[in-house]
């Protein structure tokens, strides 16, 4: 949904991986949330829903645009989207501005 919290991950996905990734756009004014397909990804009926396939074939679901930045960032460290994880001051700062951000 364009201008929500999406637009962070979107942001986050093509600084990571270019445009090698899909969208799927919710209408949030026609309800869509609502529809038992989507329901099915999300029971809290918002987005964004970042949809994740583990190198087992296994599909698994994101529903905090924070933590998927903060996933998306870890995952590609050649990137240099985010410090190290660990204790540093550096690392420190950047969660508390990631999660300030988010609210």
């Amino acid at each position: 949904m364009p201008a929500s919290r999406s637009a962070r991950v979107k942001w986050v996905l093509h600084e990571a991986v270019g445009d090698d990734f899909e969208i799927e756009k919710i209408s949030l004014y026609d309800g869509e949330q609502y529809g038992p397909e989507f329901v099915k990804l999300n029971p809290n009926h918002n987005v964004p829903v970042l949809q994740i396939i583990w190198e087992g074939g296994e599909t698994g679901y994101m529903l905090e645009s924070a933590a998927m930045v903060a996933f998306v960032a870890d995952a590609y460290p050649d990137k240099r989207l985010a410090p190290p994880a660990g204790p540093a001051a550096e690392r420190a700062d950047y969660l508390q501005m990631l999660h300030f951000g988010s609210t």
